[in-house]
């Protein structure tokens, strides 16, 4: 403690001490620009934190605090926060009031919501939301233009938006999380989840051609559409008709009842005369989702794995064609090229050990999966 006692220091690092409240003694040091406490017991932080008026530097990390004070706030000149691993549920509206703020980190907590004010947050360049209760990243993530890293694993999200409200600024992405497994998550973010490191890439070779249409709202865009999001291609085994005939009368649900435009495709839709591969090539390249009915003839299909594999990842990779594996027959495909995506059946359950009133149900929630990505 014999640091503290220095009026005139302008960091303290008080981490690993079994704290359980931040020495008064802190806040009479009206230098101080950097305060570490990470690893300690605190619970609370005190209104004498507003003393600070000089910190920059703010990491409170590994504690045991459950309310994310106001008070922090009035830190004008505050650019690092890290408030990770406490147990905050909600971000203060006030956080708008930090606008030299570069970097937010608040990851394992428990909040459930992005305050709309972190959007306002002009400077931030880092921002760490991971493993929280958040389950909707808000198209107003394109108003952060200088922000160049985002962290955003383990979250149960319903909805990440279009990659044109990715922000250009963006250079590092990280969304590993291989535990995400439900189906109602993001197709978009559940695919970010299956890449090690980052992902950043999965955005970057989107061909922008932005068109502004509303002149008092310029970040509000649309794009060409380089895939159709109607079109549905089904990659099967010819030894697995049988399965095909299921998903697409299920999938008729939608144009039949709902009046949706899809155009589901598969080759039984080649006709006598047509140029069979460059028919299947078009179609891949155009196709906004792609199921696979995986099996071991499906897996050891050598037109399936050179001709059709390949171009549909190349396109989740670069386009953002949604993948939807369903596992027909015990197979080992957590080893296979498409292992990585979450498929719709547990590999361990395959359709053909299910009733038939079981496979209905997993058809139907497909059905609604793609319903979801059409309507997004």
């Amino acid at each position: 403690m014999n640091q503290i006692l220095n009026l005139n220091a302008t960091k303290i690092d008080l981490s690993n001490r079994n704290l359980d409240k931040i020495p008064r003694e802190i806040f009479e040091l009206k230098n101080l620009r950097k305060l570490i406490l990470r690893n300690n017991n605190i619970k609370v932080i005190p209104q004498e934190i507003e003393k600070l008026k000089k910190l920059q530097t703010l990491d409170l990390s590994g504690n045991s605090i459950s309310n994310f004070y106001a008070k922090i706030c009035s830190l004008k000149n505050l650019k690092i926060l890290n408030l990770n691993h406490n147990r905050i549920k909600t971000i203060p509206i006030q956080i708008k009031n930090l606008n030299k703020l570069t970097s937010l980190h608040i990851s394992h907590n428990k909040i459930s919501k992005i305050s709309q004010e972190i959007y306002s947050l002009q400077n931030l360049r880092e921002l760490n939301i991971s493993h929280n209760k958040i389950n909707k990243i808000e198209n107003n993530l394109i108003n952060l233009k200088n922000l160049r890293k985002f962290w955003i694993s383990g979250l149960p999200l319903s909805y990440f938006p279009e990659f044109y409200f990715i922000p250009k600024s963006l250079i590092c992405l990280y969304a590993f999380s291989p535990t995400i497994t439900s189906f109602d998550v993001d197709t978009t973010y559940q695919q970010l989840c299956a890449i090690k490191g980052n992902a950043i890439n999965y955005f970057n070779d989107f061909n922008y051609d932005f068109i502004f249409q509303n002149h008092n709202k310029p970040d509000i865009v649309t794009m060409k559409k380089i895939v159709k999001k109607n079109k549905v291609f089904i990659s099967y085994s010819h030894k697995d008709s049988i399965w095909l005939d299921k998903v697409r009368n299920h999938l008729s649900v939608l144009k039949n009842h709902l009046e949706i435009d899809i155009e589901v495709w598969d080759d039984n839709k080649l006709e006598v005369g047509d140029v069979w591969k460059e028919e299947i090539r078009q179609s891949l390249e155009e196709a906004g989702i792609a199921i696979f009915l995986i099996s071991t003839d499906f897996l050891s299909s050598n037109f399936i794995n050179k001709e059709e594999i390949p171009p549909i990842l190349e396109n989740a990779k670069n386009k953002g064609t949604v993948i939807l594996p369903i596992i027909l027959k015990v197979c080992y495909f957590e080893k296979s090229k498409l292992g990585s995506y979450q498929s719709l059946n547990n590999p361990s359950q395959p359709f053909s050990k299910m009733s038939e009133n079981e496979i209905d149900e997993h058809l139907v929630e497909l059905t609604k999966k793609i319903h979801k990505i059409m309507e997004k």
